[in-house]
């Protein structure tokens, strides 16, 4: 992880820090049948201080705009259809196990959720941005890096392989190992490295992204990744997948609205417990705190993690 994200600027797309504040926050199982915190809060609270610990020299998180993107109507209205499938399929499911999976993939994302998660990393001395109006978290989130911090473009974060279409120079992209599913593993993709392997330039990989399908655009009938890489780079695009590789290819522009991270890991292990309901203790623990026998009385010790040294 150093010898990626150190000295430099990292980004991460929120959808991936919201999937884990679901888990961590108590929209979903908090703890095991044995009273001990899952790997969604363990992850959640090692996620960050491991940035600062590789080295990172600045942290940032980037939203969805609350405001729909336009260009995305047919992937949301297909999303839309999923969730009342796997909840109509939940609601007749004998299987307990099967039940909670259906219901986990019915449920969607609601502001109470996106708060949690916009307060967790603000807490965490994370700054928190939204994107502009009609542009993805992955568009502004691949700007951003392309800009860069210090002299070093960004790494961006993501579970997304839009983010690599929109052109972002690093991006790891998490994956769980199936021998243990509560560790995290990365895969780095180098845009350069990609584009020097198949000699291609930035444009005719867009062209070849489309082609393939992403949340803008169906794949093109007959299409599959051998007919992309041959015969992509002839190909006329259709009126719609232009119009889709001018979106990709623009400059995220317009307002951003930016919240400041303010690192308080009293506030945020004081909020997990009594709002969230975590156990303090362990909370404490986890985050590096000394603590006596109640929050009244703690003594603040940030680990080495927190602090970002090695």
């Amino acid at each position: 992880l150093k010898s990626v994200v150190g000295n430099r600027l990292v980004i991460i797309d929120a959808h991936l820090c919201l999937c884990k504040s679901i888990k961590a926050l108590g929209h979903q199982t908090l703890t095991d049948s044995s009273g001990v915190p899952t790997a969604g809060i363990n992850n959640m609270l090692d996620f960050i201080p491991k940035l600062r610990k590789a080295g990172a020299s600045k942290i940032i998180a980037v939203f969805d705009n609350p405001e729909k993107n336009p260009f995305k109507e047919a992937e949301y209205a297909r999303r839309g259809l999923l969730r009342d499938e796997c909840a109509q399929r939940a609601a007749n499911a004998q299987n307990v196990e099967s039940k909670e999976n259906l219901e986990s993939r019915a449920w969607s994302i609601d502001e109470a959720v996106i708060w949690d998660a916009k307060n967790l990393l603000k807490l965490f001395g994370v700054d928190v941005h939204i994107a502009p109006v009609g542009f993805e978290a992955e568009h502004y989130a691949a700007h951003l890096a392309n800009i860069g911090f210090g002299g070093h473009p960004g790494v961006v974060i993501s579970d997304d392989t839009d983010t690599v279409m929109f052109g972002a120079p690093v991006v790891l992209m998490p994956r769980t190992g199936k021998a243990d599913k509560s560790k995290t593993k990365y895969s780095v993709v180098a845009i350069s490295h990609l584009l020097t392997m198949y000699s291609l330039t930035m444009p005719e990989f867009r062209r070849i992204c489309i082609m393939l399908g992403c949340d803008f655009i169906d794949r093109t009938p007959g299409c599959g990744p051998v007919t992309a890489l041959t015969r992509g780079k002839n190909l006329k695009p259709t009126d719609d997948q232009q119009r889709i590789l001018d979106y990709v290819s623009s400059t995220p522009s317009g307002p951003t609205e930016i919240i400041p991270g303010q690192m308080n890991i009293l506030a945020l292990a004081t909020w997990l417990s009594e709002s969230k309901g975590f156990n303090y203790e362990r909370v404490a623990k986890k985050l590096g705190l000394a603590t006596t026998t109640s929050v009244k009385s703690l003594v603040i010790l940030p680990s080495a993690a927190m602090l970002g040294q090695q």
